[in-house]
């Protein structure tokens, strides 16, 4: 009986911390035509809306691993469009879906930050500072008085 009580515990701590280590991350909105088909995609073209080359590029790197995982074929804008293409004259939409469309994409997958917040938390530490009763008059310039 001791020993189930035991594990039970044991069992539920485990858990609880196990929950506790979840991600803070939430996804806090999406929106989708309301005329959309819904059709089967095969290959994605995805894009990550950012002016930072090496976040671009991880981003579109992690949506094509997992897209992939889900048997589904990627193309990634970062391998299309080199990272200064806004700086050169290709930023027409036209010629923008002209290179998309080259690549035999049927869907073409975005993602942007909208918004960053961060938070940074105070917590006070509760420790006990030890003084003693009458602090420092017991010392006389860092010398201490004996007491007689």
């Amino acid at each position: 009986m001791k020993t189930r009580i035991i594990l039970f515990s044991l069992a539920l701590l485990t858990a609880t911390i196990f929950v506790q280590c979840g991600s803070t991350s939430a996804i806090t909105g999406s929106w989708k035509a309301p005329d959309a088909n819904m059709r089967s995609y095969q290959k994605f073209f995805v894009a990550a809306l950012t002016d930072n080359t090496s976040v671009r590029q991880t981003v579109e790197d992690e949506l094509s691993k997992s897209l992939m995982e889900l048997g589904l074929q990627t193309e990634k804008s970062i391998d299309v469009f080199p990272p200064d293409f806004r700086n050169q004259e290709i930023e027409k939409s036209d010629e923008v879906l002209k290179r998309i469309s080259e690549t035999g994409s049927d869907a073409i997958l975005t993602i942007a930050l909208i918004d960053q917040t961060s938070e940074e938390r105070y917590i006070p530490g509760s420790g006990i500072y030890p003084v003693g009763r009458f602090g420092y008059y017991y010392s006389l310039g860092g010398h201490d008085i004996m007491a007689l």
